[in-house]
């Protein structure tokens, strides 16, 4: 069963106890910054009906599965880390991705393709940042809706993009664009034509708003309608 959303509620449990037990011994004369930790955006594409649990540096976070469609929030702090995701029941190993983190940036770990489950991790490059700009990027993570364009509102942004080849350098890039007239909705639509196959005016985000980064991402299969039928969302890349 494709499972849709999960949170890594251990995770932030466990961090939420960590900084509530520390608050009890500090005082006004004796305070420490908290230490800095990468930020991390969870998307997983992927519509492998196996069901994952995610491993860092071979310890298992939590029980929460990795499914279709999962989206969470994750911080580690800075230096080497290895990611696997391992199937749930035993510790048959789908995909694993070792990367060293910086703990004053943003990244994505990208979950995607389906034999076999490919894992990647994403640098938020910030080159092109502007307070006056909306900086966009987009992921093609469906393996048969072939070349796409996408809009934002009635606004052309980007045509005949491919799915995903794995190449994290490019997929790092962010666009800057002035802002939208019509700022809460995405489409997709055949390169080319005026076939559209996916669409959504109930975003993650809400908006795209100036001075932010935002990643649109296509996932699901073309043709289907079931659970992992296409589907347009967006996630802040920078918060």
């Amino acid at each position: 069963m494709l499972i849709k959303k999960n949170r890594l509620w251990a995770v932030v449990a466990l961090l939420t106890g960590v900084i509530g037990f520390s608050s009890c011994l500090k005082n006004d004369n004796n305070f420490t910054n908290p230490r800095p930790q990468a930020q991390i955006l969870f998307l997983g594409s992927s519509t492998s009906t196996a069901p994952a649990i995610f491993y860092d540096n071979d310890q298992k976070i939590t029980d929460s599965l990795i499914n279709y469609n999962f989206y969470a929030r994750y911080a580690v702090y800075g230096g080497l880390h290895k990611f696997d995701l391992k199937k749930k029941g035993g510790d048959s190993l789908i995909s694993t991705t070792t990367f060293n983190f910086d703990s004053t940036q943003y990244y994505t770990y990208l979950i995607w393709n389906k034999v076999p489950v490919r894992t990647s991790i994403i640098k938020t490059d910030q080159t092109n940042y502007s307070r006056d700009k909306v900086g966009i990027r987009f992921l093609n993570l469906s393996e048969n809706a072939g070349p796409v364009d996408i809009y934002v509102g009635t606004e052309k942004i980007d045509s005949n993009r491919l799915y995903f080849n794995g190449d994290v350098s490019s997929a790092s890039i962010f666009k800057p664009y002035s802002p939208f007239s019509v700022n809460n909705s995405v489409t997709i639509k055949e390169a080319g034509t005026n076939n559209t196959i996916a669409n959504n005016t109930s975003l993650r985000t809400g908006y795209f708003t100036q001075g932010n980064f935002y990643t649109i991402y296509l996932v699901g299969v073309k043709g289907s309608t079931g659970d992992d039928k296409l589907t347009v969302n967006s996630m802040q890349s920078l918060y």
